[in-house]
């Protein structure tokens, strides 16, 4: 990229390159140093490394910041009394009045909020590197059985609390797996997957691992699960398109439990990149009982091209 600073820390730079190689995308790093102050963001660029031991850095967020809307910032090379200023560039940054001073040690993730208009801060210390790739799991406590009892079946939206517990007894806290930067994708409140909110942008991809036990009070039992996306938050807007997973015959064993496991990839497009979300509505032939076990939800961030 021209106009530019000089490469800093080479193994800061061999892990951002190995990172993008390996996932088959171009490199998207922006390294400056005081030569390049203040500099303005663009839409493109996501990631960028200070060299700090050139003197005090100026970035300024875009005034506008459309679809980009997150930025992560590492210090290369950090000197006592250096600073990297981040400005708001007229927006408030969460925490700080605008044009603070921010002295960065490891890294910070920034992201832009539409509603509150303002930059949310996310920070991070020992020498941490951003997870580019990771996973999210939402459990459900079972107490909430999504049921259709018409004998003649209909349609059903699943739910899934989210209180539940992994098969480790551990949280399912998602804070330590998650890519950088990314929230919980999965609105238990509402029972939607709420993916620009959580800070997914267009051409990041999500697996969406579902894992159900159905019930049917009668058999055959035909039923497929519907993914059903909408153009904002929560399924406001207007809805888009659907995904249609049709799930296996269960043609014997009425009242007997039936697990169902399987995975769809959805691909952050244009149609869904503005607000998107997704519900999920289970349609059949019968009355049946559905036990959700839990969402599991391996994501990936794709970098945009330079």
């Amino acid at each position: 990229m021209s106009g530019v600073g000089a490469v800093v820390r080479k193994h800061l730079v061999d892990v951002f390159d190995h990172t993008r190689l390996h996932r088959g995308v171009k490199a998207n790093v922006l390294r400056l140093t005081s030569a390049d102050s203040p500099y303005t963001l663009d839409g493109l660029t996501r990631y960028i490394i200070g060299d700090l031991s050139t003197g005090d850095i100026t970035v300024k967020l875009p005034a506008d910041p459309n679809r980009q809307s997150q930025y992560y910032f590492q210090v290369g090379v950090a000197v006592t009394g250096n600073k990297l200023i981040v400005d708001g560039n007229g927006k408030t940054i969460q925490g700080l009045p605008t044009g603070d001073i921010w002295q960065l040690l490891s890294w910070c993730w920034v992201r832009f909020d539409p509603e509150a208009d303002e930059w949310m801060t996310r920070f991070g210390s020992g020498g941490e590197e951003p997870r580019l790739v990771g996973w999210q799991e939402f459990r459900d406590q079972g107490i909430v059985k999504p049921t259709i009892e018409d004998i003649s079946g209909g349609t059903v939206t699943l739910t899934n609390d989210a209180d539940g517990v992994t098969t480790s007894a551990a949280s399912v806290t998602n804070a330590s797996s998650s890519p950088t930067g990314i929230d919980d994708i999965w609105n238990s409140t509402t029972n939607y997957f709420n993916f620009i909110e959580a800070g997914l942008e267009e051409n990041d991809m999500v697996d969406i691992r579902l894992d159900i036990e159905v019930t049917p009070g009668i058999v055959p039992h035909e039923a497929m699960v519907d993914m059903v996306f909408f153009s904002e938050k929560n399924g406001g807007g207007s809805e888009q398109f659907r995904l249609g997973l049709q799930l296996p015959l269960i043609s014997s064993q009425a009242g007997v439990g039936h697990s169902h496991v399987f995975v769809t990839p959805v691909f952050i497009g244009p149609t869904i990149s503005t607000d998107g979300s997704m519900r999920m509505d289970y349609t059949c032939n019968t009355d049946v009982v559905i036990t959700v076990v839990a969402w599991f939800c391996p994501i990936t961030i794709i970098l945009p091209q330079e």
